[in-house]
């Protein structure tokens, strides 16, 4: 809190020295943008809110709060133009859509470690690949076993193959400076794998019936996307369309919109 507290002193004082002193709205706006900013960047907040999150989804879970919290989480929302649009539930965008938003970030980050970060030897980016096979391979193994030794369902085997990657870099985040910076780049990169692999099986195995034209559409958004890139185009608003609709086209396919 100190620390927040002098940088909206620091700001303030640097905003004044420039010739804006007659502006306080403009002053106040950058100040709070500035207070925003240190809080949503802080990981131990976020961490904090998660886990306070998932203490009130075990009470709602366990008392009547579940039912009218689950029919409004079953209220249908639908964006497009005319019959042309996504039609999902509010449980659908925040599993499909929000988490999407969420493995685009965890990526970026563990794009820069592949490239200049400490995954750039191909030895040390295997490690985790490898250590996320195993731990897709191995639950899978155990959970098909123990299901038909004891008269089971043993086709669930896909339960237990993913890790839950917002609850592991929460708890890393909680940490702080006690985890090495090298074992949570480790960890995240094994955690997005395995989760990587967690959904392709759940497409491949228990999926709805693929759509070929909107695969075929998503396969072209990507080429576009491609495109922008190399056509060095800076401007965030067309990446932004073109990843929208590959994720709307992605979702449609019948294949889980995360992979967007």
């Amino acid at each position: 809190m100190r620390e927040v507290v002098s940088a909206m002193a620091q700001m303030e004082t640097t905003i004044r020295t420039e010739d804006i002193i007659g502006e306080p709205v403009i002053v106040r706006r950058l100040i709070r943008r500035a207070t925003i900013e240190s809080l949503t960047s802080n990981g131990s907040v976020a961490a904090a809110v998660m886990v306070a999150a998932a203490l009130a989804a075990i009470v709602v879970a366990n008392t009547d709060a579940y039912y009218p919290i689950h029919d409004l989480l079953e209220t249908p929302i639908w964006c497009g133009i005319g019959s042309i649009g996504v039609s999902i539930t509010i449980e659908g965008f925040i599993n499909d859509f929000l988490m999407a938003i969420f493995f685009l970030l965890v990526g970026v980050e563990l794009k820069y470690e592949l490239t200049v970060g400490v995954l750039t030897e191909p030895r040390q980016a295997a490690a985790p690949m490898l250590a996320a096979c195993g731990g897709v391979a191995c639950p899978a193994l155990i959970f098909f076993l123990v299901n038909t030794m004891g008269g089971g369902h043993p086709e669930g085997w896909a339960i237990p193959v993913a890790t839950d990657i917002a609850f592991a870099l929460g708890i890393m985040s909680l940490m702080g400076d006690k985890v090495a910076p090298a074992a949570k780049v480790f960890f995240s990169t094994l955690a997005i794998a395995d989760d990587v692999i967690g959904i392709l099986i759940i497409a491949l195995f228990y999926g709805q019936t693929p759509s070929l034209p909107w695969i075929v559409l998503s396969l072209a958004m990507v080429i576009v996307l491609a495109a922008i890139k190399r056509a060095k185009v800076y401007r965030t608003r067309w990446y932004l369309l073109a990843g929208l609709l590959l994720w709307a086209c992605m979702f449609r396919s019948g294949i889980h919109a995360t992979l967007a």
